[in-house]
């Protein structure tokens, strides 16, 4: 899946003036950076299950998820009051529910995942998500990937600059026709 996502995810961050940080970016907080990405990523997950129903976690916005270190140090150093946390899940059925699926009607739903939140530095609250299930082609395939990037970030870098810095999706090759 990195082969599509990593790289459009970093040409369209950048291209709307963010960055992308890594634990060696803040290498004095490396652990507090470590722990914070992991609550992040999981905490996104929950966020996008908890919206779709699949689980109850109890909270009752998205501004209950909360991380509940300080992270004043972090946002001295990178100079931001938010940051976004992106996630992306794939799942695949087995021979026996394709089969179950063909001949019986059964559906496996949420198999892949795509989901996008803000946190707060301030407070370390999440403050906004936005997710997608079911709605991709094969996100191992980089087009998908990029489709999947671009689905996500649309609200939040804007349409223009997604149709000017995105990947464009390639035209579906139609076979010519007799008339």
């Amino acid at each position: 899946m990195a082969a599509g996502i990593v790289p459009e995810t970093s040409k369209l961050v950048s291209a709307g003036g963010g960055r992308i940080i890594r634990s060696e970016d803040v290498k004095s907080y490396s652990d507090l950076f470590d722990s914070f990405h992991a609550w992040g990523t999981i905490s996104a997950m929950e966020i996008a299950a908890q919206m779709y129903g699949r689980t109850n976690y109890g909270i009752k916005s998205i501004g209950g998820w909360r991380f509940r270190k300080n992270l004043m140090p972090i946002r001295e150093t990178i100079d931001a009051d938010f940051v976004m946390f992106m996630a992306f899940r794939e799942g695949f059925e087995t021979g026996g529910r394709v089969l179950a699926s063909m001949f019986a009607g059964m559906h496996t739903y949420w198999k892949q995942v795509g989901v996008v939140c803000l946190a707060d530095l301030r407070d370390g609250r999440m403050v906004w998500c936005i997710l997608g299930a079911d709605r991709w082609m094969d996100l191992r395939l980089p087009d998908s990937g990029q489709h999947a990037v671009q689905e996500l970030l649309r609200p939040i870098l804007g349409a223009s600059l997604i149709s000017k810095y995105g990947t464009p999706r390639p035209e579906p090759i139609r076979p010519p026709t007799d008339r």
